[in-house]
């Protein structure tokens, strides 16, 4: 177990650990203009997929997470922009986690089966269901995985609100008036 790990999540057979950061966000200049980054262990670790999408700003205190499965760990999966209030989710980063390892030629038989199925009239029957099925089952495991992370936030979030914010602190009890 790592010391980020924040929640559990067991999908199927495999035992995802939902894993999170919570840190001041840095810009580092970059080919495509500045680029949001983090720093875990010592090291700058950018935030480049869809992640990114959040919104993030230098000085802005963000949550990170990632998933993590045996020693194979995802990039980053979603991210929290605790300024803004932004959360978003990169379904894609978990699909190496969750999906089984045959899970692309699956998607072609299952689609090319399922155009197949709709031309020859009642083999659809048989050859459909599997078709559909097999999308539905991928996105209800992707539905349990962002249940989890969403879950591990709002656990951070109220750590987060019980703990006084210095910076924060309103100590001037004098009546104010306009």
């Amino acid at each position: 177990m790592s010391n980020y790990t924040v929640g559990r999540v067991a999908v199927g057979l495999k035992r995802i650990e939902i894993r999170a950061i919570t840190a001041e966000i840095l810009m580092l200049p970059s080919s495509d203009g500045p680029c949001p980054s983090i720093q875990l262990d010592g090291q700058q670790w950018t935030i480049a997929n869809k992640v990114r999408k959040v919104g993030f700003d230098a000085g802005d205190r963000a949550t990170l997470f990632w998933c993590a499965r045996g020693d194979k760990e995802s990039d980053w999966a979603a991210g929290y922009n605790h300024r803004t209030g932004n959360f978003g989710v990169s379904e894609f980063e978990v699909n190496e986690l969750i999906v089984p390892p045959a899970y692309n030629f699956l998607a072609v038989v299952a689609i090319f089966g399922g155009l197949l199925s709709l031309l020859t009239g009642p083999g659809a029957i048989l050859v459909l269901p599997f078709s559909i099925g097999l999308f539905v089952w991928v996105r209800a495991r992707h539905k349990k995985v962002r249940r989890a992370i969403e879950s591990a936030l709002g656990e951070i979030k109220q750590r987060g609100s019980t703990q006084p914010a210095v910076e924060d602190a309103d100590l001037d009890f004098r009546l104010r008036t306009p």
